[in-house]
């Protein structure tokens, strides 16, 4: 079957009850490399972050987002296996399809193969809005070579691919023309504009250069100039994002005795990624991103009887995506003279700042840029199957350890600013007040910022042990019972760096070695039952199937980061949104962006949440015996802030904040909003 980029993911939309979702082929998404789908799915309406992915029975996602580590070239895959609808015990920490891999091995006899695809933009036309047919242009390329090193003993099967993609897209912007850079807002049918100092209207609709603030001419000359009439759509360029994909497997086998088969295997794959922005590198785009992900196993079967196997894999999985911005390592914020600009030693703050004046194109980057993601999983696995009369039994465990490290921002280190027209506007009447206008003047309606204080070393425990009996009642029936028990340990901070809020005492609780992962308990209740039939009423012509269970599964962006260790105060969202709708409070030039928040804290100790904390709680339900509850305070006075403390409890418990009982009452880790949040300024909170 042809498949475009020639990823096995994209076989799982063939099931029936499989829709494509989730991620595509960007800068954090290494796996995906040549896609231009997304690559996951939705199995049986449950949320494509559940698919459980395995390479010869070891664990093959990374933990946090969900992103697939490795796809091995097809022509290394041996089986690609799907298993939806209740899946025996065997199989836990999943919410919708298992699929595993299986790698080819070497034989007695040698098997070498070579592949070259290209594709190109020959036959494409021209985007209807691009001057010139925008390029493309991808070669994918590897071979395969198994065979014996020692006939009927030991086996050797390497593959290896590249891909090296140029894919061209057509971007299409509004900047402002050379007369709005100067303050001369008459083309057009523009709106009236008035100041916001008197109320006066502007005398022809210009600002006069005495009222410009005295960034903003140098803002406003990092947008390109236009190449196309009018005031909208107004520039149009190609860029090419480019991707260099290398990657490769090699498997050893060895047949140590007739009872006993050891294997081995080793994939790696690096993905460099570049997405350029289009006019400059201050205009929003990119990330760029460089990537090396490993998959490794190493296995034992051993058949003790006819009836009676063992297997155990020992595995390896490591996700690594550093990305980086198109104006990493330049301090624009700093050269355009912005206060609290690019911050020394913090170097993710490097870049320009998020111009976003509506109904025109903004500049910097995406705000989770700059930032790098790691994990690790250390995989153990060991299963027995024993065959008895009508019984088949199967029973084990799987234990995976998790490293990971998670740097991204919630909106954005190096700033926001956001511009609307209401502040030139007479007041809000209809066809008055310009954004652009808003901007000359260096007045943001809306200004945010935040910080990563820390590079968490986050770590957890995932561990599921099961029996399953497979009881043929005649052959017509076939009974499938089995239950499981999985254990997710809560997420904990390698050097205590996390903390929760308490509202006990109304404090913040620092994380210590006698307190990790503050004030949450495990949660040992993840019982699964799973209970199926077959019955086939005339020899197999016809089948009816059914089946019953219970599985658990942490959902990404909060599995094994994302939680605690982005509290405060290791973790700080700044945003600032104008008290009244008509009259600046911020200034571009006077004030420029928030300044750093550092906050000193002492292991196992406490912080007082900032002035005018206070909370209300909302509930969040999930799989099994827990619920997330976030809590949020809210502030309505100009110059009190604003902080979201999260907080893991047990949902099924009575809860009266500041109870006596409340900081003895277990606290399963299982709720993602967990994010704490500092907010300045005066706003209601969105959360």
């Amino acid at each position: 079957m042809p498949l475009n980029g020639r990823l096995f993911e994209q076989l799982v939309t063939i099931v029936p009850g499989a829709v494509q979702a989730g991620w595509g082929d960007f800068a954090e998404n290494p796996s995906a490399a040549g896609a231009v789908t997304p690559t996951q799915a939705v199995v049986n309406g449950l949320p494509w972050s559940g698919n459980y992915y395995m390479v010869d029975g070891v664990h093959n996602t990374e933990p946090l987002n969900a992103f697939i580590s490795i796809t091995p070239p097809l022509d290394s895959i041996n089986e690609f296996k799907v298993e939806t609808s209740n899946p025996n015990a065997e199989f836990g920490s999943f919410g919708g399809a298992i699929i595993n891999l299986t790698t080819k091995s070497g034989t007695n006899e040698y098997h070498r193969e070579a592949f070259y695809f290209l594709r190109n933009d020959d036959l494409n036309a021209r985007d209807f809005f691009a001057q010139t047919r925008s390029p493309y242009k991808a070669n994918q390329f590897g071979g395969i070579f198994g065979g014996p090193i020692i006939r009927n003993k030991l086996f050797f099967f390497a593959s290896y691919q590249q891909l090296i993609a140029h894919q061209g897209q057509t971007n299409v912007l509004t900047v402002p023309t050379a007369l709005q850079r100067q303050g001369i807002l008459t083309e057009g049918g523009q709106p009236a504009i008035f100041d916001p100092v008197n109320g006066q209207p502007f005398v022809n609709n210009t600002i006069p250069a005495s009222r410009m603030d005295p960034l903003v001419q140098k803002v406003a000359n990092l947008f390109p100039l236009p190449n196309l009439p009018g005031l909208a759509n107004n520039f149009v360029d190609n860029t090419v994002n480019t991707e260099n994909v290398p990657q490769g497997d090699i498997k050893i086998d060895y047949q140590a005795t007739p009872r006993d088969h050891v294997f081995g295997r080793e994939s790696a794959f690096h993905k460099n990624f570049t997405n350029p922005s289009p006019g400059n590198v201050f205009m929003m785009g990119g990330p760029n991103s460089v990537a090396f992900n490993q998959n490794a196993v190493v296995g034992w079967d051993r058949t003790f009887s006819p009836t009676l196997i063992n297997e155990v894999r020992i595995g390896f999985n490591r996700f690594n995506v550093v990305d980086t911005a198109n104006s990493f390592g330049i301090d624009e914020n700093n050269i355009l003279g912005i206060p609290n600009g690019n911050i020394l030693g913090r170097a993710y703050t490097s870049g320009i700042a998020q111009f976003n004046i509506s109904g025109f194109s903004s500049t910097g980057d995406p705000g989770w840029t700059d930032a790098e993601r790691i994990a690790n999983i250390f995989d153990y696995t060991d299963n027995v199957t024993w065959i008895k009369g009508k019984h088949t039994l199967k029973f084990g465990g799987d234990i995976q350890r998790m490293q990971s490290t998670l740097t991204n921002a919630q909106d954005d280190p190096r700033g926001i600013f956001n511009f609307n027209g209401n502040y030139t506007s007479n007041h809000g009447a209809a066809g008055t007040g310009n954004p652009f206008a808003s901007f000359l003047l260096g007045d943001p309606n809306y200004v945010a910022r935040d910080f990563v204080n820390t590079v968490p070393a986050v770590r957890m425990t995932f561990a599921g042990f099961f029996l399953q009996d497979d009881y043929r009642v005649t052959q017509s029936l076939t009974v499938n019972v089995g239950l499981r028990w999985d254990l997710f340990t809560r997420p904990v901070e390698k050097y205590n760096r996390q903390s929760n809020f308490e509202p006990a005492t109304g404090l913040i609780d620092v994380a210590s070695s006698s307190n990790p992962g503050p004030n949450v308990d495990n949660n040992y209740a993840n019982w699964g039952p799973r209970i199926g039939l077959a019955y086939s009423p005339d020899k197999g012509k016809t089948a009816v199937r059914a089946a019953f269970g219970i599985s658990y599964f942490p959902d990404n962006f909060g599995a094994t980061g994302e939680t605690l260790e982005r509290n405060y105060p290791l973790f700080t969202i700044s945003q600032l949104n104008t008290p009244t709708p008509f009259t600046p409070f911020w200034t571009l030039s006077g004030n420029g962006l928030i300044a750093p928040i550092n906050v000193p804290y002492t292991p196992g100790g406490t912080l007082a949440p900032p002035p005018g904390f206070g909370v209300f709680y909302r509930e969040g339900l999930q799989t099994g015996p827990g619920a997330g509850l976030e809590f949020q305070h809210r502030a309505t006075t100009p110059g009190q802030h604003d902080v979201f403390i999260g907080l893991c409890r047990n949902a099924w418990r009575p809860f009266v904040p500041g109870s006596p009982t409340e900081s003895v009452v277990a606290r399963p880790w299982g709720c993602r909003t967990t994010l704490a949040v500092l907010f300045r300024g005066a706003k209601y909170s969105n959360g």
